[in-house]
């Protein structure tokens, strides 16, 4: 019986220590907080021609973000987003699929790579999807491109930003 006892102990202390944590979401939350303003481009699903809009975003470290886009004379657009992150996993909004996120780092500059993968939905068809959030200095870039399998990647849309003082 000693020797049972003798090798639980053992077990006990040289047991393998757990995975570390996923990276925490503050500092996605911290690199997109702020006023933003750029322009919007993407791919409109009828004409497959590229548009771009002005574009201004406001975001805060909760990962809620409130986009207006300048469609023209009088017409202004608004819409907001409540992104959920938690290291490994992102999701864009309540009616997004998450993406399994592949690629995270963020310096103590502010700078951020985030760079996911997951399936979606585009104009009623099953797709792959690539997300990309760049943060450098006083610019921000998200972007999304999707594919049909074995097909090339497509560009969807690209938010193009700097920090607006």
């Amino acid at each position: 019986m000693p020797f049972v006892y003798a090798i639980v102990l053992l077990t006990a202390l040289f047991q393998v220590p757990a995975p570390a944590a996923a990276a925490p979401p503050a500092p996605l939350g911290q690199a997109l907080a702020g006023r933003w303003e750029g322009t919007l481009q993407y791919r409109d699903y009828t004409t497959d021609n590229a548009v771009t809009l002005p574009t201004s975003l406001v975001a805060d470290t909760a990962l809620r973000l409130a986009f207006t886009y300048d469609d023209g004379p009088g017409k202004t657009v608004r819409s907001s987003e409540q992104w959920t992150f938690d290291g490994t996993t992102l999701q864009m909004g309540a009616a997004s699929a998450p993406l399994q996120v592949r690629d995270y780092r963020s310096n103590a500059r502010g700078d951020l790579v985030l760079i996911a993968f997951g399936n979606g939905i585009e104009n009623g068809v099953a797709v792959e999807v690539r997300q990309v959030v760049l943060r450098q200095g006083d610019t921000l870039q998200i972007s999304r491109a999707s594919r049909l399998p074995r097909q090339e990647w497509l560009l969807r849309h690209a938010y193009r930003l700097t920090v607006r003082r």
